[in-house]
């Protein structure tokens, strides 16, 4: 194997930086990417929290746009061997992964056996991934809502999915009628629900919904939970086009339903109010939804009663039927904490460690490892979560994942793999998908290596023992040969 290449740190004037603020309301990711004075890295992220990343200059720009503060943090200090200055991730921690064929255990059907081919959207799963990772809540919990609302989705093609997902309105000038519409479930039932998450709407949106038509039991005025969630793509940072979501478009329903699903099941009032939230769970550490706690509140408020029993299906109550697909189609990872995989993320050499005062592993870049192998060796993610992908000042080409508690750093890749070359950022990346090939991009003195550094949520260093603690061996040593498992999901080597 190559020998390590010599690593400098450095870090650029305070004149290099541009004050930037981002005019959005609270949004958790924007699409566009913010350039910087060389750099080309994404660095704004509207009130979110971000921690400072690589030491070096921390510049916040704080402006008041609709009673909202706006914080945007700016980052310095490169290093070669490390991604360049000015770089964030998005605080953003990732939804469960779902299974191959979730629509088909989803529906209490058999799943393809292996080798069969899986003919569950991909499209689909990449909506529920996304908007789960955006609320934080479980996108197992989303498919559940699905298949309860609106199962017809499920049989849809990945074409179907973005014909009926799209981001183009030719009808009202509001948005409504326009195109991007799912056939089934077009007009109101008599509670006001409709489209494919079944959320309710008021008299006066223009889905041709009139006092004469309720016919919802004892509910003579039903509360419109579009009215208030409707805005979830443009908070999401998903679109900024429509000024007023469509309720029967797949896409704006399930992040509607995701943002309503985690206000009911305990989040603090304040973070549903800037649609920003910290935790998956705000009751213990394991990120994960209990049936007696987060289903319960967030079911019982979606459909209003979890007592009795759906007689389409037999004895189960409405939480019953979101636990049952929860736990038949989320895919939770492997073996170590917050969601890394127990595997590492490519095959090759270990030539630096973490916490390495004589290399270039030390302060704001100590919980990093680097492998080195030939050009072109695959690399894969270690966890899933929320993609970010761009090019540093160096010319390193870089990949960003985060998680359910960390954020995964992929760095000097050769290019991206096509999944990841098509993906715009803010997609939901599955573990173990191929992020792309090994290489020598940035500054890196020409040695083929893959620089992975693992932060936490918050984009902080992890202690030694910590960082250890997230990869298959902790206690590895310099020199020792690593492999990987991981085959790719979507996309393969």
């Amino acid at each position: 194997m190559p020998q390590e290449e010599e690593e400098q740190k450095q870090g650029p004037s305070l004149s290099d930086l541009t004050n930037i603020a981002q005019q959005a309301r609270g949004s958790a990711a924007q699409e566009q990417l913010i350039k910087q004075v060389g750099t080309r890295a994404a660095i704004a992220i509207a009130g979110a929290g971000i921690g400072s990343f690589l030491g070096g200059l921390v510049l916040i720009a704080s402006v008041v746009i609709m009673a909202v503060i706006i914080v945007v943090v700016l980052f310095g200090g490169g290093a070669g061997g490390a991604v360049g200055s000015a770089e964030a991730a998005v605080p953003i921690t990732g939804g469960n992964n779902l299974v191959p064929g979730y629509c088909k255990l989803a529906l209490g059907e058999e799943p393809p056996e292996e080798g069969e081919e899986d003919t569950c959207s991909a499209k689909l799963k990449s909506l529920f991934e996304a908007a789960g990772a955006w609320a934080k809540v479980p996108a197992g919990v989303l498919v559940g809502i699905a298949v309860i609302e609106g199962p017809h989705i499920f049989g849809y093609s990945d074409e179907e999915i973005d014909d009926y997902s799209k981001d183009v309105y030719t009808g009202s000038p509001n948005g409504i009628n326009g195109e991007g519409i799912d056939p089934e479930n077009r007009e109101p039932n008599g509670c006001s629900a409709i489209g494919p998450m079944q959320m309710s709407v008021d008299y006066m949106e223009d889905y041709g919904f009139r006092p004469s038509d309720l016919d919802c039991g004892d509910v003579t005025d039903p509360p419109c939970a579009w009215c208030t969630y409707k805005t979830a793509v443009v908070e999401a940072g998903v679109t900024t086009y429509s000024p007023n979501p469509d309720v029967r478009n797949i896409r704006n329903a399930i992040y509607g339903a995701a943002w309503k699903l985690k206000c009911d099941s305990g989040a603090p009032s304040d973070e549903c109010d800037r649609a920003q939230f910290t935790k998956y769970d705000y009751n213990d550490s394991d990120d994960a939804w209990e049936k007696e706690d987060e289903i319960e509140k967030a079911g019982t408020a979606y459909y209003g009663d979890c007592d009795k029993p759906i007689e389409r299906f037999g004895s189960m109550t409405y939480c019953d039927k979101i636990w049952e697909v929860y736990l038949a189609v989320s895919d939770t990872g492997t073996g170590t904490p917050g969601g890394i995989g127990g595997n590492w993320p490519t095959s090759g050499q270990i030539t630096q460690g973490p916490y390495n005062p004589s290399g270039t592993h030390y302060g704001d870049q100590a919980s990093a490892v680097d492998i080195n192998n030939d050009e072109g060796t695959p690399i894969f993610s270690t966890n899933g979560g929320l993609l970010l992908k761009d090019t540093d000042e160096y010319g390193g080409i870089y990949v960003a994942i985060t998680g359910s508690s960390y954020i995964t750093y992929y760095v000097h890749l050769k290019s991206y793999s096509s999944c990841i070359q098509s993906a715009e950022n803010y997609t939901f990346v599955p573990e173990g998908e191929f992020l792309g090939l090994m290489g020598a991009t940035g500054d890196t003195h020409g040695v083929n290596h893959l620089h992975y550094m693992i932060r936490d949520e918050e984009n902080e260093v992890l202690p030694e023992q910590e960082f250890r603690n997230l990869l298959p061996n902790p206690s590895f040593n310099v020199g020792d040969e690593v492999s990987t498992s991981y085959k790719g999901v979507n996309c393969h080597p």
